[in-house]
């Protein structure tokens, strides 16, 4: 008995230095910048129905400081709610056409206006909940000057407006993050993404239209030519959140379920993350109880992700420290849920999962070898 509390102390303390190492590692992108880099840029908006402040969104992402640049939402049909806001923020806009329906909405409304609008340099997928500064579109551009760059992303702060799960979903938030902050782990995310106009060409293109995610092909991709993908920090947009429950968890798994089915590399890694957080933080605390209060040391990885919750939290900085010691339990919970999820509802609609997975063996359109 006492050798297997010995070894069960050690693997602790293995752990331990595990997610010690992993907080405190830190990466530094660097790119070579150019400041005379100004290419032409199509903001791409699909809008469906009314987001939280929808009009102040478009009046943003209209500001923006950067001059050589097209802002377009797109909408399902000029019967959609979105429509009459778009107009008030004098704004043209586009119907997604009938001959891209073989995708989501948003994958539609995207392969629609590149079609329609072939030749930019640079395409920028915007989604219509976003509210951005004026510098969001310079500065998420800006790494794609270095060649080695096809994609430039920042993900989102999602603001509680509402009540108790909606400061859940901006802990939640902080996840992803994480995630950006980590070569290993980064994705573009398909609410503020950057990419080169040559991804999307050709064979590629075909296979993008039938896609259920946007982010997802459009990453695989960019990695597949050997592109890099820049994070922007400095360009991270504002989402309001007002979720209940079911709206939240809806939403969490399905987030979760995108990113684990397109990026193996993320479920693997949060199953590996997650499950260590939980098992350190029951077993300091059962050890301390029964063997030494020294053992309470092992809290610190806990603490340190605490603290930084603490810190992104832009309002509500203590509900966030209070609701964090619950999020691991709540992540780890997503990538079970994920790892069985075959549909999804988005935005008033079913979409099957199998597609994603193709595009993870080689980027085969639905229904092709």
């Amino acid at each position: 008995m006492g050798l297997i509390l010995l070894l069960y102390e050690l693997l602790m303390v293995l752990i331990f230095i595990f997610l010690i190492a992993l907080s405190l590692r830190k990466e530094r992108d660097s790119y070579r910048e150019s400041k005379g880099y100004r290419p032409s840029v199509l903001v791409i908006v699909p809008c469906k129905g009314l987001d939280i402040g929808l009009l102040r969104n478009l009046k943003s992402l209209k500001g923006q400081g950067y001059a050589n640049f097209k802002l377009l939402p797109v909408v399902d049909s000029h019967k959609d709610e979105a429509v009459p806001e778009i107009r008030k923020a004098g704004l043209a806009y586009m119907v997604s056409s009938p001959k891209f329906d073989k995708g989501s909405g948003k994958v539609n409304a995207i392969s629609t206006a590149i079609s329609a609008n072939p030749g930019y340099d640079i395409y920028v997928i915007a989604d219509s909940d976003i509210c951005t500064n004026k510098h969001w579109l310079e500065l998420l551009i800006r790494p794609l000057a270095d060649p080695s760059v096809g994609i430039s992303t920042a993900y989102p702060y999602f603001r509680p407006i509402g009540g108790f799960w909606s400061t859940v979903k901006s802990v939640w938030g902080f996840v992803g993050e994480g995630l950006m902050e980590s070569g290993l782990t980064r994705f573009g995310w398909g609410g503020s993404l950057a990419f080169r106009g040559g991804i999307l060409k050709g064979r590629r293109f075909a296979t993008f239209q039938e896609c259920v995610s946007d982010d997802v092909p459009i990453t695989n991709m960019a990695k597949a030519m050997g592109y890099r993908i820049a994070y922007v920090k400095a360009a991270q947009p504002v989402v309001d959140t007002a979720d209940g429950l079911p709206a939240f968890w809806e939403w969490a798994n399905r987030q979760t379920a995108f990113s684990t089915l397109g990026f193996s590399r993320i479920f693997a890694y949060g199953v590996v993350f997650y499950a260590s957080q939980i098992l350190l933080l029951v077993s300091s605390l059962a050890l301390s109880a029964a063997v030494s209060g020294w053992f309470l040391v092992l809290l610190l990885p806990f603490l340190l992700g605490a603290h930084r919750a603490y810190l992104r939290a832009r309002e509500r900085k203590l509900a966030s420290l209070l609701i964090y010691p619950f999020m691991n339990f709540i992540y780890l919970a997503n990538l079970v849920v994920a790892a069985n999820t075959k549909e999804v509802r988005w935005r008033g609609r079913s979409y099957g999962l199998g597609r994603l997975s193709e595009l993870k063996a080689g980027l085969r359109p639905a229904g092709k070898g």
